[in-house]
């Protein structure tokens, strides 16, 4: 929003509606299978452990970044906020979430990931209502953002190499992977009926919306509040980057005691909340994927540990992965889109192929994915080296006086900053009103208007042009449309229907009005047993067998059953 506007969070809209499509798609197919790990179904779907261990292997590469990620973002702006170090914060945020992840189990994960969001939640009306009092009024907040082209939201412009536009982020954030992710299976799998499932991930996809809301006022209070004094902080070389902006001006305007210590805590909070949900999930995965096969005839206290042991390990790479995050140049926020865009997209492709398609097989699976994901991983690394986008909009730095130092800001604070790109340490100090800023030949840094975007002439330089928010929905057509020409020049259609149990009834369920004989054309020769009225009785069972959801409750076999 500071930098580029609100455009991008458009994509709310997309993201939402693939979580409501999920609930009443993906949630009733693998409650009524009771699943631990949802790659528990790929294997029984497709009856190969390669789908199953490339499912694992990728979603566990996707949640192990997000996890250093989501540890190092807070880190930095505790750094610039007391001067603590990076390294210290990584250390200790992994250390207590481990200890309670690894203690409490999923029950202590569900608990705290609700506190944590209420606190979340708590936390960001803070810094709106505070924000909104220093720049004036809301309304003023809104004259400010219009007046310098921060809001955006119908940009209309189908070319897929713009960085945002409504069709770009309203179709890229549909085409992910979260609303089918381990972590949000498996919690939404343990509640009690399949009703009580899908409702949780409508009301998740309502709490997206209103989090996007929030979200996005707050990044324009924090833009008004510094073009209403004309000092940009980005511009001025007060802070060293966009991943600093939060924290300076919650240092700024909420310097009163206890108020930032409890913002920066909610901060930690949430970072405890992401880490704990991927931590168990990988866990859960690493076992029920790969290990179970193997110490199957251990008693559960030595399964327990195992688990417990693998929480640690994944905890301890997280870990590496905050300190390898240190020496990325760029937003997180960014970082976590272009992570997640790459590799969510192929599996979701995946899911797909063998929800919507009876005629797709493990050839066509594998193959589409791997080549999807490795397609989408060669876009984002030449998107990485070119840098197509870098054209942000302009701010205004004329009164950072930069002749006498002084820098205007209402609160008093004192801390130090060490920016990776400068070589001197900046110290703030204020007397009251102004905030005297010690430096060594400062000078504002060049304006972000003059980032003009990049022309190349060259149709590889175009595709790398193409926008990160759209990856995953490149990856997840690529996954498709490969795994289903795979499968029929492999004999997907001479080969043995799959169960009922593991397909989805999608045009009964979106074309219901059309007549029956029609239907069964749709239906490629599958008959569906429709039962959705799980009640109490259909939990999932501890043991995550899968089974066809009839009251007799027969396995269905897997790669593991037969080996």
């Amino acid at each position: 929003m500071y930098t580029r506007g609100t455009q991008f969070s458009i994509g709310v809209v997309g993201l939402a509606l693939s979580w409501v499509f999920s609930a009443f798609t993906f949630v009733p197919l693998f409650y009524r299978l009771r699943v631990i790990s949802v790659f528990e179904y790929l294997d029984a779907r497709f009856q190969s452990k390669y789908v199953r261990l490339y499912g694992s292997i990728i979603t566990l590469l996707i949640m192990t970044l997000h996890s250093g990620v989501a540890l190092y973002g807070p880190s930095v702006a505790f750094q610039v906020t007391n001067g603590f170090p990076v390294w210290l914060s990584i250390v200790i945020s992994s250390t207590v979430t481990l200890v309670y992840t690894t203690l409490g189990g999923m029950k202590a994960v569900v608990y705290t990931d609700v506190f944590h969001a209420s606190c979340m939640f708590a936390g960001i009306i803070a810094i709106l209502v505070q924000g909104t009092r220093e720049v004036g009024s809301f309304s003023r907040v809104l004259e400010l953002s219009d007046r310098d082209g921060r809001i955006q939201f119908f940009n209309f412009d189908p070319n897929p190499t713009l960085r945002t536009s409504f069709w770009i982020n309203v179709i890229g954030s549909s085409f992910t992977s979260f609303t089918i992710s381990q972590p949000t299976i498996q919690r939404t799998c343990s509640l009690s009926s399949l009703t009580k499932a899908k409702w949780s991930m409508v009301m998740n996809a309502v709490l997206i919306l209103l989090n996007n809301m929030l979200l996005v006022s707050v990044g324009l209070v924090i833009y008004a509040y510094y073009a209403n004094i004309e000092c940009d902080p980005l511009q001025a070389k007060l802070i060293a980057n966009q991943n600093q902006l939060v924290p300076y001006f919650i240092r700024n305007c909420l310097n009163y005691p206890g108020i930032s210590g409890a913002l920066f805590g909610i901060l930690f909070g949430g970072t405890l909340s992401t880490v704990s949900s991927n931590l168990n999930s990988s866990a859960a995965i690493v076992w029920q994927d790969i290990l179970k096969h193997f110490f199957e005839h251990l008693s559960e206290t030595r399964k327990t540990l195992i688990t417990k042991i693998l929480i640690i390990i994944f905890g301890i790479i997280s870990t590496a992965v905050a300190f390898a995050a240190r020496n990325v140049h760029g937003h997180v926020f960014q970082m976590v889109i272009t992570f997640l865009s790459t590799f969510s997209g192929p599996m979701l492709g995946v899911f797909l192929l063998g929800a919507l398609f009876p005629f797709a097989n493990s050839k066509g699976a594998l193959t589409g994915g791997v080549v999807a994901t490795g397609f989408s991983a060669w876009i984002v690394m030449g998107s990485l080296i070119y840098n197509p986008h870098d054209k942000t909009l302009p701010t205004s730095v004329e009164k950072c006086n930069a002749t006498n130092g002084t820098f205007p800001s209402p609160r008093n604070y004192t801390y130090f900053l060490r920016g990776r790109d400068e070589s001197p340490s900046i110290s703030f100090s204020t007397d009251g009103i102004n905030e005297s800023v010690l430096l060594m030949n400062w000078t504002p840094a060049p304006s972000s208007a003059n980032h003009e975007r990049k022309s190349y002439s060259s149709p590889l330089i175009r595709l790398y042009s193409i926008s990160v928010y759209l990856i995953s929905f490149v990856g997840t057509v690529n996954c498709v449309l490969i795994g289903l020409i795979v499968s029929l020049f492999t004999g997907g259609r001479h080969q043995l229907k799959p169960d009922a149990s593991l397909m989805i009834p999608l045009f009964d369920r979106i074309c219901c009005c059309l007549p029956d004989f029609i239907r069964r054309h749709l239906r490629c020769g599958i008959e569906y047993r429709e039962n959705e009225s799980a009640s109490t009785e259909n939990v999932p069972s501890k043991e995550g067998a899968l089974h066809d959801g009839s009251t007799t409750d027969k396995p269905i076999e897997t790669s593991n059953d037969r080996l």
